[in-house]
């Protein structure tokens, strides 16, 4: 586990239970997660769809051409996920979303070399690795 102060835990509780895939196939395409990198990169196509990880609220959506590009975050009950790079967005602030349901079409907008997700996922307020409740 990495120090309190970086928020970080390298997977869920016991009982914390699994997410939907944000997007199929689930393949790795570039950094993983660790400190300065508080997520995974999703090798997507461009315009592929992007899905809901779980239920909840859509709390924050941005179109921006620096950072994570175009993004949308969700929170629910024990999660809070980000998606970023995207191509569009599907949904808008104050939106109920639920788990697979198609949010956005994948890009490479922001600071990316190349079309990918970013994906980050919280746990109880303290990011995790997604690949431990992605089942990848």
């Amino acid at each position: 586990e990495y120090p309190s102060h970086h928020q970080f835990t390298t997977r869920p509780p016991p009982g914390a239970g699994g997410l939907a895939a944000p997007c199929s196939p689930l393949r790795i395409s570039g950094y993983i997660f660790g400190p300065g990198h508080e997520g995974i990169d999703l090798g997507i196509r461009r315009g592929q769809a992007i899905y809901a990880a779980h239920d909840g609220e859509v709390i924050y959506t941005a179109k921006e051409f620096t950072g994570y590009g175009h993004q949308i975050v969700l929170a629910g009950g024990d999660w809070w996920t980000r998606y970023a790079h995207l191509a569009t967005l599907g949904v808008s602030r104050g939106d109920r979303v639920s788990a697979r349901q198609s949010i956005a079409a994948g890009n490479s907008t922001g600071n990316s070399s190349g079309d990918h997700l970013h994906f980050e996922v919280k746990f109880r307020g303290r990011y995790i690795d997604p690949v431990t409740v992605l089942g990848i």
